[in-house]
């Protein structure tokens, strides 16, 4: 079994927050009230400031893949011992709900921490837990994400903006679920 304290850390800016998408591309925007992913990731990051570095992308232009790994460089400059990247889910199916985590599946350190953080959300803002899933190859959603940056990374989708009962878990709870990030941040301390 994992001891719990895995990452030691010597100060208090050795945690990234990524926030998915750009302000030109939001990612998935929910019917049900909730902000565009980039606008309510955004919201979430403001409240971890003190603690975290926080990123962003700068755009599309040149491609996915070549924006994460533009991002991936700077966050590899820093002495990180854990990246964050936010998210949240949307489905064609309105039925699809609760939280998920990915990680690189090669690191034991991120599935760790990705099952952790499925738990900790879940319990802490009513949603069910989906559990994990490891990314495995460059096609999977996300893999860049998890791949590029040096320190351990996962990337957190909480909620299904395409679910009504989800989103009313999130309205206006964004102080609230970044208490759930400091906890799986405190994992690390």
């Amino acid at each position: 079994m994992l001891n719990k304290k895995i990452l030691k850390t010597n100060n208090m800016k050795d945690i990234a927050i990524v926030i998915g998408h750009t302000i030109d591309s939001k990612g998935a925007c929910s019917p049900f009230g909730v902000p565009c992913e980039w606008d309510f990731n955004s919201k979430v990051a403001s409240y971890l400031t003190d603690i975290a570095d926080i990123f962003t992308y700068s755009n599309y232009k040149s491609g996915y893949t070549t924006m994460v790994k533009r991002n991936a460089a700077k966050i590899n400059k820093g002495n990180y011992k854990l990246v964050i990247e936010l998210h949240y889910n949307a489905a064609v199916d309105s039925s699809a709900n609760g939280c998920k985590t990915l990680y690189y599946f090669k690191n034991k350190v991120g599935k760790y921490l990705a099952e952790q953080s499925s738990k900790i959300i879940s319990q802490d803002m009513g949603v069910k837990d989906r559990g994990i899933t490891a990314l495995v190859n460059a096609n999977d959603r996300g893999f860049a994400a998890v791949y590029y940056p040096n320190p351990t990374t996962i990337l957190l989708e909480p909620f299904f903006g395409s679910n009504n009962l989800d989103t009313s878990k999130f309205i206006g709870n964004e102080e609230k679920y970044s208490k759930s990030i400091r906890k799986i941040i405190n994992l690390v301390k």
